[in-house]
């Protein structure tokens, strides 16, 4: 039987364990909930989790599909200056930063395309080769993802409390190639 998953924007870790360990069938058909995974992420600064959060226009009640990202409104820039901030100093963020620059500054209409393309982006990274599924039709609601923390730490920039909510990109950025074999280990399939 198929997961059904939410697409969220640079989710936790474990999500990609989901996706990588799991039938997973992505709902796009909902009604777009506020205050979720779906526009924010999470990061490690030097004082402590920072939420970012990418603007969307507000119309009512859309499906996620609709939802339209609100460029009005300038992100973008302080987007990147808050990752460069927190993640400067990391091994692999040089090396990443560039494509992922490009996915933000392509501007897509949609959060659902923005999400997207920063999922194929994580799961290139990870070496994932996974055929991804979506809903053709509202399927009902998807299961709310609890958030575990990793059975194992990973250097990080800032040394904090590892915190389960953190974007991928901490992981990626921390540990570049080897985040696969660390999401291989740091969690037990349920």
């Amino acid at each position: 039987m198929e997961r059904l998953m939410p697409l969220l924007l640079l989710p936790p870790p474990y999500y990609f364990f989901l996706f990588k360990n799991q039938d997973c069938l992505f709902e796009l058909h909902e009604t777009y909930p506020k205050q979720t995974l779906r526009n924010r992420f999470f990061i490690v600064s030097s004082q402590g989790v920072m939420r970012v959060s990418i603007p969307v226009k507000r119309q009512g009640n859309k499906k996620s599909i609709h939802v339209e990202i609100d460029y009005a409104q300038n992100w973008i820039g302080p987007l990147k200056q808050s990752l460069d901030t927190c993640y400067n100093a990391s091994p692999y963020f040089l090396y990443y930063k560039d494509a992922l620059w490009q996915i933000f500054d392509s501007k897509p209409r949609f959060l659902f395309q923005l999400n997207l393309s920063l999922f194929h982006w994580c799961i290139g990274i990870l070496g994932f080769e996974k055929d991804i599924h979506f809903t053709k039709k509202f399927e009902g609601p998807c299961k709310e993802i609890e958030w575990p923390l990793p059975k194992q730490a990973y250097a990080q920039v800032f040394d904090k409390k590892p915190q389960p909510e953190i974007s991928v990109i901490d992981l990626l950025f921390n540990l570049g190639p080897e985040s696969e074999a660390f999401l291989k280990n740091a969690y037990t399939s349920s």
